[in-house]
């Protein structure tokens, strides 16, 4: 399995960067993780649509979701079978309905229940409701020997240990320098996700940058762990 970043900021990106968006590959096609600003021309630059198993939506915040608006129109034009699966929760928000009446997608409302079951080909997929100001959901994808983790947006919560626990290697959200954390905050800090990589001894992108730092705050504050732990890197394809 392989991930490449599409992009990684969040709530905007700066310097001609992306937000949130990440492109699995596997044995049998590609999956996308979130569809921020600026994914889709990304994407397109790096394989046929057709090759485009299906997209997973963590949550409806446009950050994460902008372009799949821009994807129907990509699908309209050049996909030649079916119409594209879109899991993502059914909020009932506006871009839920939106992206339900489109012809260009087969909306499947992500269900967190124990008893569904989820296959996208190579992979045996399990959802986890995060903690976030809208319903947010993260994700693992088992491949077998390697299983990725997604926080997508998300606080402190027990599901985030759980993902990080299961994973192999982990894509998290570490949106805050910890000298400006707070409890009341609705995402990670990065000495958060660097205790959880330690914790669970698993391989870890810090993702959804905020647009006020560099890389290189963020590297000052887990160099003495970069051998685990390193900030997500656009166009960069990692090994999971």
């Amino acid at each position: 399995m392989e991930i490449t970043v599409l992009g990684k900021y969040g709530p905007f990106a700066k310097n001609g960067g992306s937000t949130s968006s990440y492109l699995v590959k596997g044995k049998s096609g590609y999956i996308m993780l979130d569809c921020g600003a600026g994914s889709v021309s990304k994407m397109l630059s790096m394989i046929d649509i057709n090759e485009l198993e299906c997209l997973v939506l963590s949550h409806t915040h446009f950050d994460h979701a902008s372009d799949i608006l821009v994807l129907s129109y990509a699908i309209d034009f050049l996909r030649k079978d079916e119409p594209l699966a879109v899991y993502m929760p059914n909020d009932n928000s506006k871009l839920f309905n939106l992206v339900n009446d489109l012809d260009a997608f087969k909306v499947i409302p992500i269900r967190e229940q124990s008893d569904v079951k989820y296959f996208f080909n190579d992979y045996k997929v399990k959802f986890y409701k995060m903690e976030h100001p809208v319903l947010t959901y993260g994700i693992t994808l088992d491949e077998g020997r390697q299983i990725l983790g997604y926080t997508a947006d998300t606080k402190m919560c027990k599901n985030a240990e759980d993902i990080a626990k299961y994973a192999t290697f982990l894509i998290a959200d570490g949106a805050f320098l910890d000298k400006d954390f707070t409890e009341n905050k609705p995402h990670m800090s990065v000495g958060q996700v660097v205790n959880l990589a330690k914790k669970y001894n698993v391989k870890t992108l810090i993702s959804h940058v905020g647009y006020n730092y560099t890389d290189g705050e963020i590297e000052e504050e887990i160099k003495e762990f970069d051998n685990l732990v390193e900030v997500a890197k656009e166009n960069k394809t990692y090994k999971v």
